[in-house]
């Protein structure tokens, strides 16, 4: 690359780079650049509450479901919103249970044809879980509170 090249370069990074400072010094949003105040601040009052979901392993133990690769049918973040409008019905819970049933169903089926690769489950439980907020999330592995609003357990020997 020539050296005029190079510098045009140069003078194109570093105007990018002032632009963006001025933007976050001055603390406005100044189109390409940003502040990106959706990071910058805690919103919400004083708890987090996420919901999630938790595979029952074979031994009983629970465990977040870390990867939604294994139950490939769901996507966390319509989830919340699912699960919004379905509890608002007069037969919520039931729903609940009953889509959690046909999840553990479709996983333990795709395990026996070889399609699914996972431990065998026995049980599916979704919580409502809360957190105290704490803007260094040093708490982020014990919840304050977990509240079950819906399970499906396999019946005995049908999780293999």
């Amino acid at each position: 690359m020539s050296r005029g090249r190079r510098l045009v370069a140069h003078l194109i990074v570093a105007a990018i780079l002032i632009g963006q400072a001025v933007a976050l010094v001055r603390d406005r949003e100044t189109w390409p650049f940003s502040t990106y105040p959706m990071f910058s601040y805690l919103g919400g009052g004083p708890w987090v509450e996420v919901t999630w979901l938790f595979e029952v392993g074979a031994d009983g133990r629970e465990r977040p479901l870390k990867s939604l690769s294994r139950l490939q049918t769901f996507r966390l973040y319509p989830l919340e919103k699912i699960i919004e409008r379905v509890r608002d019905r007069p037969d919520g819970d039931r729903l609940l249970d009953k889509a959690l049933c046909e999840l553990l169903r479709q996983y333990t089926s795709m395990r026996r044809r070889g399609e699914e690769d996972g431990p065998p489950l026995a049980g599916l439980r979704l919580y409502s879980l809360r957190w105290e907020r704490d803007p260094r999330a040093g708490n982020v592995d014990r919840p304050s509170g977990r509240v079950l609003l819906a399970e499906a357990l396999a019946a005995p020997g049908g999780a293999r």
